[in-house]
């Protein structure tokens, strides 16, 4: 969009009217202002500010969390002074880790959920310095390549934890909850929705399948949560038709583009609102099947076979089952044939075999085992036996303690 192409096409818009389809439209009218947002810059200006909008709140909630990871570190710090010799000695080589500080921080909000007395009450308890003794003895052992590898994985599981929370509370819960909305916001939200649904079809009718997906996408967004008012209930079954067309819609493009999960939630949404629409079981198949998910795709089809009953279109669509059936079944003997080759390979090369673990017997509970270097609390040739074995860890009760500790351990010949 350079200047020389924007005077040129100002001028085409001024004369003729298949550039600019609001020479035939009046201002007061909604189709102009629908007319003048499907034009490609003011496309691209509105995108551009919702970039930045998002953008905003992205760094505005940024800076939120360090300035309170600045403040809950600060006061971590203070609060170790009134802690034992014993945690600050485990704590104080290791402190300038993010995992010791994440570590430290879990402690600090689990005294304040069960009303500890204090956070030194609260890190002075069994599994607060087991936790602090096998962070101390990873860390000896690995170094600052331990320390990132703990950190990562923390942050794997916390990012597993809240997108399962997510799908909890807001797919399943609020996805499917609509809200009501005063006549006037109604009128509104209808008429954008009705106007993003135009645009993705005048975008996917010129073959631009990404823009088509973001235009219903906004429907959606638009129509996910909203309800009339009782004094318009009648509405509703106007607003259910609308999004199941735009949800139907929005799988089609996200099947075209690839995106199978979001086509399958889209199908699964408007099957929410229609159970036997053979358009949405349909893209609901096509996406199982991008997903690699064959015996769901094939339970869609039977369910799409038993609504086929009846319907004019019986022939076309038994005819489409039928193609759709063959693939399938092609794609069933290839995933068959793949797990037999990767069977086939994983037998020769012993992986099932009865000796595969005997040049390394595992670790076992009740075993005798020794230090064989000292380091930190453990002196070298300290005896111990194995309470717990989870991966490279063991939990140890070494001779003439009380305590127990998490150590790494490596099986040798002598063993």
């Amino acid at each position: 969009m350079t200047r020389e192409w924007m005077l040129q096409q100002v001028e085409r818009e001024r004369v003729d009217p298949r550039e600019n389809p609001n020479l035939l439209i009046d201002e007061s009218h909604q189709e102009f202002w629908n007319t003048a947002a499907r034009k490609p810059y003011a496309r691209a200006l509105l995108r551009a500010e919702q970039h930045w909008t998002r953008r905003r709140g992205v760094w505005l909630r940024q800076v939120e969390a360090v300035e309170g990871a600045n403040a809950t570190r600060e006061e971590v710090a203070e609060l170790l002074e009134d802690c034992s010799a014993e945690a600050k000695r485990l704590v104080a080589p290791i402190l300038h880790f993010r995992i010791t500080e994440v570590a430290l921080w879990t402690v600090l909000r689990e005294a304040r959920e069960h009303d500890q007395p204090s956070f030194a009450v609260a890190l002075e308890q069994p599994h607060s310095l087991e936790l602090l003794r096998c962070l101390r003895l990873r860390i000896d052992l690995g170094g600052e390549r331990a320390a990132a590898g703990m950190m990562d994985e923390f942050c794997a599981r916390a990012r597993r934890c809240m997108e399962e929370s997510h799908e909890r509370t807001t797919e399943k819960g609020a996805r499917g909850r609509r809200f009501v909305e005063v006549t006037d916001v109604l009128a509104r939200c209808l008429n954008w929705a009705q106007k993003c649904q135009k645009d993705g079809h005048i975008e996917w009718y010129h073959g631009n399948a990404e823009e088509a997906l973001a235009a219903w996408r906004q429907a959606d967004a638009c129509l996910r949560h909203l309800r009339a008012p009782p004094a318009a209930a009648s509405a509703d079954a106007m607003i259910a038709r609308l999004h199941a067309a735009v949800l139907k819609n929005l799988a089609q493009a996200a099947l075209r583009l690839g995106c199978w999960t979001e086509a399958l939630q889209a199908a699964d949404d408007a099957l929410q609102l229609d159970d036997r629409d053979h358009k949405a079981w349909f893209r609901r198949a096509c996406a199982l099947e991008g997903l690699g998910r064959y015996r769901e795709e094939q339970a869609a089809l039977d369910r799409l076979e038993e609504l086929s009953v009846g319907r004019a279109d019986r022939a076309r669509l038994r005819k489409e089952l039928r193609a759709r059936r063959r693939r399938l079944a092609r794609l069933l003997d290839r995933d068959r044939a793949v797990s037999a080759r990767c069977l086939r390979a994983a037998a020769s090369r012993g992986v099932f075999s009865e000796g595969r673990h005997a040049r390394e017997p595992p670790l076992a509970a009740g075993d005798a085992v020794f230090v064989r270097d000292g380091f930190a609390d453990f002196a070298a040739g300290q005896r111990a036996t194995v309470v717990e074995v989870c991966g490279g860890l063991a939990r140890l009760h070494f001779e003439g303690e009380d305590r127990t500790s998490t150590c790494s351990w490596q099986r040798t010949s002598a063993a």
